[in-house]
């Protein structure tokens, strides 16, 4: 068996073999530091956008009222309106199980935000009263005027 070699005695057959290990031994330290590096970045007290969600979380919640019935809003705009003419009466609650307002201007419920039409023919003062499932409840007023 005759064999091909240069002056330095290496073979074809081995010249021909180390560039495909040079590439296998490349595409598995690769791969390794991919693992390592990805399992390094993912702790959590790497991810510094984490207090400042959890802080926007809390004083979420605390706006809503922490589980406990609140009045978000109640107002009127305009606050004066010319004879004939419109205005909305809006209102926002929160852990409300009913919503009232008088004198009545159509049919309430819980919401965050919601407002509703209406065309006085007088000056008026509208009063909210929001109540929860425990029987507490949260009274707003607000006034509604024509102009002169």
């Amino acid at each position: 068996m005759f064999t091909d070699s240069d002056t330095n005695g290496t073979t074809s057959e081995s010249r021909n073999r180390t560039p495909f290990v040079a590439v296998a031994i490349s595409v598995v330290l690769i791969l390794l530091g991919g693992v390592l590096y990805s399992r390094g970045s993912s702790t959590p007290a790497a991810d510094p956008a984490r207090p400042a969600a959890t802080q926007r979380n809390v004083d979420t919640v605390a706006f809503y009222g922490n589980g406990q019935l609140k009045v978000l809003s109640f107002y009127a705009n305009p606050v004066e309106v010319k004879r004939g003419t419109h205005a909305l009466v809006c209102y926002g609650v929160s852990n409300a199980s009913t919503v009232q307002i008088e004198p009545a201007i159509g049919e309430t419920w819980p919401s965050t935000s919601r407002c509703l039409e209406v065309t006085p023919t007088k000056d008026t003062e509208y009063k909210l009263t929001a109540r929860d499932a425990a029987g507490r409840e949260e009274t707003r007023t607000v006034a509604l005027k024509l102009a002169r």
